[in-house]
């Protein structure tokens, strides 16, 4: 049985992978879904699935921000769930940390 933080990765990953239309995203660009996914009702539609998971990982703070996004990020990257796994992919033009959602 996974534990709920593995969960809550599990659920982010197979909703960004779906969600987003790119190969590699930063936290900005899960914090847009997260927002975004407020007011969905469609339990098909994968932007809650990164809502729910980022919510999980971030034990429900009320201020969910890309810089809290990306250190919950940084502390899950390499680790297994639902067969993906997170990984770092370099940086944008910004020095943001880009990311990737790769089969394990």
């Amino acid at each position: 049985m996974e534990d709920p933080l593995t969960t809550a990765l599990r659920m982010l990953l197979m909703g960004a992978r779906e969600a987003l239309d790119a190969d590699r995203f930063t936290s900005r660009d899960l914090l847009q879904v997260y927002t975004a996914a407020e007011n969905l009702t469609d339990p098909e539609d994968d932007r809650l699935l990164v809502r729910e998971g980022l919510a999980a990982m971030l034990g429900g703070k009320r201020d969910v921000t890309a810089t809290s996004i990306g250190r919950a990020l940084m502390y899950r990257r390499d680790v297994i769930a639902g067969g993906l796994v997170l990984k770092q992919a370099g940086t944008d033009r910004k020095g943001s940390v880009l990311w990737a959602v790769r089969t394990a």
